[in-house]
């Protein structure tokens, strides 16, 4: 085990990355639907150039042409990814479909300068309206070549939270069935003022508050009171949605979906987050903390339970060859 560790922008880019949506289990080439024994994905053409700008105010800005967080939104490209001084973690992340439920084993198995090195990556492919998921599989076909990037699956058994109902059968009033009919935007991807890499900008919402965005997160909308967060997605699996709660609620655990909730939901989420370590939260900051806005506005409830959690191991990388 290598264990990095983190420092300036890296981790912010390394913390906007995780607290963005995630799925159930990572990808893995042989996960990929009709391709099983055939020659694994790839780009027809890419470039990596290490980016010696640095994290700092005058380095590049980090940005990706679409979201690389590990939900399904993805705006068409025409076949093309386009990244900025991003660390490689975030493109492991994005490769592997690293949730938040098991990123913390995968940090401690790779070296510092996958954490703290900016990557530039140009790559295309011809495949004619391309999926998101697919465009994973070529990454990690990209990462295996030009790092020699080697993972592993590993089964552990872990303390967790189980998300569960509060009232079976009951939804929270800002959790709701997603209808076919309701109208939807794809996230914008390229960074705007005050936003980060592989973040989205604030989109608009319906009457009722929840995010206008097509089968994803929006990670930026504007919240209800000071020093609250909103969070928010449409059309997306619960199984993807209680995946996020280990990052977004700074659970320390993996959590993992118990709600019985088939389908895609709409929801969004306002709650006060725990202040940084060290600090305290402003005398005039109130209301719910993320675990209580979670049964008030969701009504979902968090147990304590164990279970078997998937995790993705690096066993080997290097620096990246020549293009």
């Amino acid at each position: 085990m290598f264990g990095g560790t983190l420092c300036g922008l890296a981790a912010f880019v390394l913390a906007i990355l995780l607290a963005s949506p995630t799925s159930a289990q990572p990808m893995t080439q042989n996960l990929e639907p009709g391709i099983s024994g055939a020659r694994p994905l790839a780009f027809d053409v890419a470039s990596i150039r290490e980016n010696r700008s640095g994290f700092s105010a005058s380095g590049d800005k980090p940005h990706s042409n679409f979201p690389i967080g590990s939900d399904d939104s993805y705006a068409p490209t025409g076949g093309e990814f386009s990244a900025t001084n991003l660390p490689l973690i975030s493109y492991i992340i994005f490769a592997y479909k690293i949730t938040t439920n098991n990123r913390d084993a995968l940090i401690a198995s790779v070296p510092d300068w996958v954490l703290n090195d900016g990557y530039n990556i140009e790559a295309r492919t011809d495949i004619e309206d391309v999926t998101k998921d697919q465009m994973r599989l070529m990454m990690q076909s990209l990462l295996a070549d030009r790092f020699k990037l080697a993972v592993h699956h590993e089964q552990r058994d872990v303390p967790v939270f189980a998300a569960i109902l509060e009232l079976p059968g009951k939804l929270g009033p800002q959790l709701r069935k997603h209808s076919p009919d309701a109208p939807c935007s794809q996230p914008i991807s390229a960074p705007q003022s005050g936003t980060s890499a592989g973040t989205t900008s604030s989109p608009t919402t319906d009457p009722a508050g929840f995010p206008v965005v097509c089968g994803g997160f929006a990670n930026y909308m504007r919240p209800i009171a000071p020093y609250h967060r909103r969070f928010g997605g449409g059309n997306v699996s619960m199984a993807t949605i209680v995946g996020s709660f280990s990052g977004l609620g700074k659970l320390r655990r993996p959590v993992v979906d118990q709600t019985g909730l088939t389908g895609g939901y709409d929801f969004f989420l306002d709650y006060l987050p725990d202040p940084p370590p060290g600090k305290e939260l402003p005398a005039d900051a109130s209301g719910p903390d993320f675990v209580g806005a979670l049964r008030v506005e969701l009504g979902i409830r968090l147990v304590h339970q164990r279970s078997t959690i998937d995790f993705v191991i690096v066993d080997h990388i290097e620096r990246p060859s020549a293009n």
